[in-house]
């Protein structure tokens, strides 16, 4: 029976003869075009990701996440704020029709309050300002990528590159509805990887049980009053 090696398949589809292929690629590559940098906004307080633990690079634990957002493009609005778990690959995306830092920090409660996490690791946007507040309602501790050092969190600006797939740049965010988000987040969790030995990032997830129950909405403002009188009583 024929048969043909997985590193065969990548040396041809690499080579001119497997151009054709190129289309049915998750990314192609395409080299990025040179943009003025923007101001960085300065925030307070920040930790930064030299002083995470050094098992979160290694990727020995469940449960250190990355964050960031896709945005829309300049006639649309809205974005799209995901996290990626570094050990499972897994993803949870949700569109913020208009972001604001209480809607983000709403958002992140819900999100992470069915999931085991450890950490959290974000870029500088200015929606993260009050992330001292942010972490006591997570309950875990924040830190932050260098400025410009986007490739300090490769995790989720690769799952970036897979939702852009679906989600192109350009698209107004604000006209994709929440189903399909759901379902962009259904793919990319049961897409096979070669890192999980060709087990999906849900697959993972369960077998080691890094899934708990949902809060409800109705739960928000009890955990984020909890959380804010804990952090005035250390501060004390």
């Amino acid at each position: 029976m024929p048969y043909i090696s997985t590193k065969g398949i990548y040396k041809y589809v690499a080579s001119v003869y497997g151009r054709r292929l190129e289309r049915h690629l998750a990314y192609k590559g395409r080299k990025k075009k040179s943009h003025p940098r923007p101001k960085v906004t300065q925030l307070t307080n920040r930790i930064f990701i030299d002083q995470r633990p050094y098992i979160v690079d290694t990727r020995a634990r469940f449960g250190d996440w990355e964050g960031d957002f896709i945005v829309s493009g300049k006639q649309g609005s809205g974005a799209l704020l995901v996290l990626h778990e570094r050990k499972a690959r897994y993803a949870i995306i949700r569109k913020i029709d208009a972001p604001s830092i209480a809607l983000v920090h709403r958002y992140l409660v819900e999100m992470t309050g069915g999931v085991i996490m450890n950490t959290l690791t974000l870029d500088n946007d200015i929606l993260f300002r009050r992330h001292e507040e942010m972490s006591a309602l997570l309950g875990v501790p924040v830190y932050f990528c260098h400025p410009y050092h986007s490739w300090e969190k490769g995790g989720v600006e690769n799952t970036n590159k897979l939702i852009r797939r679906y989600v192109p740049k350009g698209s107004d965010i604000s006209h994709v509805s929440d189903e399909r988000i759901t379902e962009i987040q259904e793919k990319l969790n049961a897409r096979p990887r070669k890192c999980l030995n060709w087990s999906t990032p849900a697959e993972v997830m369960r077998a080691h049980d890094q899934f708990l129950s949902l809060p409800t909405p109705e739960n928000f403002d009890t955990m984020r009053n909890i959380n804010i009188n804990k952090k005035a009583e250390c501060s004390a």
